[in-house]
């Protein structure tokens, strides 16, 4: 039987590169509902945010001096490493499959609620 085509999921407004990149990357394999299109949204313009700290940090030190005089880590480090994370956790709660071309990366029993809620839809 051959594939169905479909349109894709419009981006949303606003996005930058990294947030499109990872919209379409997603929306090219699997069609989301509307909170899935949020949360997919939100890691967007989290992945946005965490360029836009990546590139300020290609230009700024990684030690800084702190209000006490000591050398301390950029807080701009501990603020990127937040976002992923975040960036992460939204993914995560998409629960999509993994993509055939793709091992999986989750447990039995996660395995299992995402094909009773994917078969129950």
């Amino acid at each position: 039987m051959p594939a169905i085509e479909r349109p894709p999921q419009p981006c949303p407004r606003g996005l930058d590169a990294a947030g499109k990149r990872l919209w379409k990357r997603i929306t090219e394999r699997w069609v989301l509902d509307g909170r899935e299109a949020e949360l997919l949204e939100a890691a967007c313009r989290q992945s946005d945010d965490n360029r836009r700290l990546e590139r300020q940090l290609e230009s700024a030190d990684v030690l800084v001096t702190g209000s006490a005089g000591q050398t301390r880590v950029n807080p701009l480090m501990a603020e990127l490493r937040s976002g992923r994370v975040v960036v992460e956790k939204l993914l995560n709660a998409l629960s999509l499959p993994p993509a055939e071309d793709e091992a999986p990366r989750t447990n039995k029993r996660q395995q299992l609620r995402v094909q009773k809620r994917h078969w129950s839809a």
